[in-house]
């Protein structure tokens, strides 16, 4: 099996993972059965819950029996010889984004020398596919800022349509090492993260040729 037909295997994966994982780091799921019967209770409130953590009570600021909505970057490396984002990957990531609900979001941004905002969060699954075919070319000559990528990625949440939801940045990259010459550091990047609610997940594109 070719590195390409891998990437676009790890990018469905990726974002099943996602799903699952912002599930569980940014909501309590609950599945209430009555004791004698065995049958799901259905007309629990907010205020029927008591939630502690280490001893201490926590506050219910969303109480929902629906699955939370989510808000995705897609955050595109296009910096050196090995192209994280050619059009195969392009149509598989098209395709994965195609499993997300309605009320759910995606915004784009790529990365080299300099990180730029390519599509603000839209829940056009239409405009989110135009702008992944357009996507700039990667650029042979430039550098990985990729914790600066990361970084603004994670600022960038600040912005979602859904407050309340989840929050995913997902990285498509063809860097192995870790090399990075942006001037973000390490700490600052993952204090962002932290910062924003977001989970990171990555994708490493092993495939040479340019779009």
């Amino acid at each position: 099996m070719d590195g390409e037909r891998l990437a676009r295997l790890e990018l469905v994966r990726q974002l099943d993972r996602v799903l699952l994982a912002t599930d569980e780091a940014q909501g309590l799921g609950v599945l209430a059965r009555q004791k004698k019967t065995g049958r799901i209770v259905t007309s629990l409130a907010k205020d029927d819950f008591t939630i502690f953590e280490d001893g201490v009570q926590q506050t219910v600021s969303y109480f929902s029996q629906e699955r939370l909505p989510l808000s995705i970057v897609l955050l595109v490396g296009r910096a050196r010889c090995i192209n994280a984002f050619n059009d195969r990957i392009r149509a598989a990531t098209i395709k994965a984004f195609g499993d997300l609900k309605p009320e759910d979001e995606v915004a784009i941004m790529t990365f080299s020398n300099k990180v730029a905002l390519a599509q603000p969060f839209t829940r056009d699954s239409q405009l989110i596919a135009d702008k992944v075919m357009a996507i700039e070319r990667q650029h042979h000559t430039e550098q990985h800022y990729s914790k600066a990528g990361i970084y603004e990625a994670a600022n960038y949440m600040s912005k979602p349509a859904n407050p309340a939801g989840r929050r995913a940045i997902i990285v498509l990259t063809s860097l192995e090492a870790s090399i990075d010459f942006s001037r973000i550091s390490e700490k600052n990047a993952l204090e962002a993260v932290l910062e924003s609610g977001a989970i990171v997940s990555g994708v490493l594109v092993k495939t040479v040729g340019a779009r």
